[in-house]
């Protein structure tokens, strides 16, 4: 029976085992069960049977007590299985590498390299009005030559302009036009202090300096004068240079003993999104607790092939929770936090290059829980200023 109709409705080649396998055979014969190929061997026997056949013989099997092991599946049916559990397991991988390949001809990003004076968003805004911008297709922004062409007529102060596709990213490279150092059209002019001060250091690049150091000066004092030469021949200029002075501040401060701190308390929890371009689909950590004070954290790792970044990844975002704790200070240690706070919020208000020579704690108190406490600091800061000449000075002027 072993045909090309037994092929087409399928077959089992069986291998069947037991001490009573002559009677097993006699009885699948005897009901009329089509078997062929039958080879035995010892208390093994191997047939073919015709699918529908197969559940036919377990009263057989019963009755006899042998046991029966599928060899070998042949026919039609077991290949249209196959072939329909690889077809959709082939247009799966079908459709991710087209979605893949559709993802990456898309821009997902826009960078800028080389500016410094013009902000980056400026230039990312002319380049979507050239038709390079997030969420395009590669196929439909212009050629390199037509960007940089477009993007040099709508920037006047760049020289250069360099554009291309790095993956999923544009980059847009430019070089900034070097603008000629302004000249000095002011007129005649002094430095005089913008506060009372001593001296600490003076440098006259231009102009006849008035002072020295270990000198007090009062707000509006000439420091470097614009003023040259004698009483019978004076020459006007622009007076330029640096003055130091040392100057004097002092600040009330209050620290509270008692101090609240976040400290994680262990409890976390772990979400996944798959990430396509900017795009993100939750994946993981649905059913989250809330915390009341917590702290995240989130990475992306992409998808790459050597230096290529596939726009698929997948970002991992952590929740760590955090509670406050109180902790009480000592005397000492609100000391050391009023007079950190005091120094920093000093310097913030004072002109770059400005420095603390000397700190002081005049006065300190304690009461309702709280240190008071007023400070003395001596500063080194620049107290030059620029005066416009605006009649004949005086160039004798006392230290």
């Amino acid at each position: 029976m072993k045909n090309g109709v037994s092929w087409f409705q399928g077959y089992l080649v069986l291998c069947v085992r037991g001490r009573r396998l002559e009677r097993f055979l006699n009885r699948v014969v005897g009901d009329g069960i089509h078997v062929w190929d039958i080879q035995r061997t010892g208390e093994e026997a191997y047939m073919s049977v015709p699918l529908a056949s197969f559940f036919a013989l377990r009263p057989f099997l019963r009755e006899t007590g042998c046991r029966v092991h599928v060899v070998r599946r042949v026919g039609l049916p077991f290949v249209l299985r196959k072939l329909r559990t690889r077809f959709m397991f082939g247009i799966g991988i079908i459709l991710f590498v087209l979605g893949v390949y559709m993802l990456s001809q898309v821009v997902w990003r826009v960078d800028v390299v080389g500016n410094e004076r013009i902000p980056a968003f400026q230039i990312q805004e002319m380049a979507a009005r050239a038709g390079v911008k997030p969420g395009v297709f590669t196929f439909r922004i212009p050629e390199p030559k037509e960007m940089q062409r477009r993007l040099l007529l709508d920037m006047p102060d760049v020289s250069w302009v360099g554009f291309e596709m790095k993956g999923t990213t544009a980059i847009i490279r430019v070089v900034e036009k070097v603008m000629p150092t302004p000249r000095d059209t002011s007129g005649p002019r002094h430095i005089i202090a913008t506060k009372k001060a001593i001296v600490h250091s003076i440098f006259a690049e231009a102009g006849r300096p008035l002072v020295r150091p270990q000198s007090w000066v009062q707000k509006g004092d000439i420091l470097i004068s614009g003023a040259l030469g004698n009483e019978e021949q004076t020459q006007l200029v622009a007076a330029r240079g640096t003055v130091e002075g040392e100057t004097w501040y002092e600040s009330e401060v209050t620290v509270p003993l008692k101090q609240q701190h976040p400290v994680l308390t262990g409890e976390s929890y772990t979400s996944r999104y798959l990430m396509l371009g900017t795009y993100q689909v939750k994946i993981q950590g649905f059913d989250v607790p809330e915390y009341k004070q917590s702290v995240r954290s989130e990475n992306t790792d992409w998808i790459h092939a050597g230096d290529y970044i596939f726009p698929l990844g997948m970002k991992t975002e952590v929740v760590r929770q955090n509670e406050s704790i109180t902790s009480t200070l000592t005397n000492k240690e609100a000391l050391e936090i009023g007079k950190k706070y005091a120094r920093e919020t000093l310097l913030k208000s004072l002109k770059k290059g400005a420095y603390i020579k000397t700190e002081k704690v005049l006065h300190e108190n304690q009461e309702n829980g709280k240190v008071y406490m007023k400070l003395h600091f001596v500063v080194v800061e620049d107290i030059a200023a620029e005066q416009p000449i605006t009649e004949q000075p005086i160039t004798n002027e006392g230290d």
